[in-house]
């Protein structure tokens, strides 16, 4: 089965004075490019003749087509928010095979949500995947866990099924692709006539995180579904930041569903509906048991009090006193005691109605911590300690780059890319990270120097930690005897105890005339922290 299938996208970010798309002609080559116009036109080289072989009215309605997709008002003219959603990066799938419309095509006001291609649906329901090459960013072992977890995503939510292989042909192969950038190109693709090839941009610094979501995406269009006009959709055509809770919407299973059919197994597949369908027929169930068994005990406790009588307890032996005490324990852990803080022990924990023994969090100092409570009549030691637990009130970490040298010293470095920024505690533009909770941190920096020709005299580079106003760490390269444009590593990490508040950044503290800290669009410098254990103690 022959697919036509292109490969992922990767923009470069520029700023608004240094626009890639920014007048007719560029526009109508994304526009060609992306499924809008005929898609020759792209390959026209003379801005003469491409202006003069698309028609106002065919550039009119295609502007209203892409204003559609993107959300804005179908105007058919080429404003600044057009020119924005142009510019944001994206797939480098095209969002339609192109239609030319007719003289009585009326203007669009609204496109349908999803999108897709019968005639690039698979003819069977059980499909092989192989993986050729891998990113150096992650291990074979989590680019391999990540694409089955995006094939999963699909499988869970239509009758298809995906088993990975190593040998022979498989249905879908995935490479990683080697397309060279240059400064000026808003993204990259490429067009290739196979089975079903999926391409990972290899200039693009995977995570497990991005991975998952490039891969989910890819795989859609591998499986016959163009963009959704749905931004919510894992299938919408531009790029989306971090999703801790990513999973396809409802437009994306629909349009699964639409070309392949329902998930009706019961061998453990199921849909993101029919999944939460059980999950509370499972718990009007349990909640049915609970109360029939609740109707049974309250009704025996009732007759062994008409038997027993309140006060005979102490001298009841054997199974009377068995049942008694279970019933009063039954009591007590349905009236909790509210002890107006957070347990800090299994004495606490008894005190609140906890008679069932177990392994339970409690509160120390300033960590939570993990016990076993031994709630038995009998029981030799009441708590037993285990261990520390990692619980943090939220995620804190980042990941931070340049794209251009640094030649002078201008206090706080400051940065152009956050790869990760999770709390947002780094400010890119400042190159200052302010602690959003106590706690210990570490960080970590790496740094290209470049050194001009040098005959004996040493040049030097240093680079210092500052927490607040104060310099904590220092590091710095020298050389003597240089040629021109030497390059050195320097690195510098540490681990800081800090407070709500505090500010830690990267300075450079000695630099010699002709010395810089190098970069460019390759990243030579790399920032990066991290909030090990956080302060509990409130």
């Amino acid at each position: 089965m022959l697919r036509f299938f292109n490969v992922l996208s990767l923009v470069t970010l520029v700023n608004a004075d240094n626009r890639l798309i920014s007048n007719d002609l560029q526009a109508t080559m994304y526009l060609a490019n992306y499924g809008y116009l005929i898609p020759a036109l792209k390959n026209i080289s003379s801005s003469n003749a491409l202006l003069f072989l698309v028609s106002k009215e065919a550039y009119r309605h295609a502007i209203a087509e892409f204003q559609s997709l993107a959300g804005l008002e179908p105007t058919g003219i080429l404003n600044e928010k057009t020119l924005e959603w142009m510019n944001k990066p994206r797939c480098g799938v095209p969002d339609r095979d192109y239609h030319a419309p007719s003289a009585a095509t009326p203007p669009l006001t609204r496109r349908k949500r999803f999108s897709v291609e019968d005639r690039n649906r698979w003819t069977k329901k059980h499909l092989t995947y192989d993986i050729k090459t891998y990113t150096s960013q992650l291990s074979s072992s989590e680019v391999d866990h990540e694409i089955a977890r995006a094939f999963k995503l699909w499988e869970n939510a239509s009758v298809l099924t995906f088993t990975q292989v190593t040998t022979g042909q498989a249905d879908i192969v995935i490479r990683r692709s080697t397309v060279v950038l240059t400064a000026k190109a808003t993204w990259a693709f490429t067009f290739w006539l196979t089975r079903s090839h999926l391409f990972m941009e290899a200039r693009l610094i995977f995570t497990s995180t991005n991975l998952l979501h490039v891969a989910v995406h890819e795989i859609g269009h591998s499986l016959g579904l163009f963009h959704s006009t749905v931004p919510s959709s894992v299938m919408y055509f531009t790029d989306k930041s971090y999703d801790p809770h990513f999973k396809l919407s409802e437009d994306d299973i629909s349009a699964i569903q639409h070309l392949y059919g329902k998930n009706e197994r019961s061998n453990g597949g199921y849909s993101e509906g029919n999944y939460h369908d059980n999950s509370d027929k499972e718990f009007k169930e349990l909640k049915k048991q609970l109360e029939e068994t609740t109707s049974i005990v309250e009704d025996l406790k009732s007759k062994l009090n008409g038997i027993l009588g309140k006060d005979s307890i102490p001298f009841i032996r054997h199974r009377h006193f068995i049942v008694k005490i279970y019933l009063n324990s039954l009591e007590a852990t349905r009236k909790p005691v509210d002890i107006g803080r957070i347990p800090t022990s299994c004495e606490d924990l008894q005190r609140m109605g906890n008679t069932l023994n177990g392994v339970f969090l409690v509160k120390r100092s300033k960590k939570m911590e993990t016990i076993y409570c031994d709630f038995s009549p009998n029981g030799k030691k009441l708590e037993t300690w285990i261990g520390t637990a990692d619980v943090k009130s939220a995620p804190t970490y980042f990941y931070v780059t340049r794209n251009f040298s640094l030649s002078s010293d201008v206090g706080p470095i400051p940065f152009h890319l956050a790869l990760v920024n999770a709390g947002n505690a780094m400010d890119l533009k400042t190159g200052i990270f302010t602690a959003p909770k106590s706690g210990t941190y570490f960080f970590s920096f790496t740094g290209m120097a470049n050194f001009p020709q040098s005959s004996s005299s040493l040049l030097r580079l240093g680079v210092g930690f500052f927490l607040n106003v104060r310099q904590v760490g220092r590091s710095f390269v020298d050389e003597a005897n240089s040629v021109n444009f030497q390059k050195s590593q320097l690195t510098l990490q540490s681990t800081f105890g800090l407070n709500e508040g505090d500010r830690i950044w990267l300075q450079i503290i000695f630099m010699a005339s002709g010395v810089s800290l190098y970069d460019n669009e390759w990243h030579y410098t790399h920032f990066t922290g991290f909030i090990l254990d956080e302060d509990l103690s409130f």
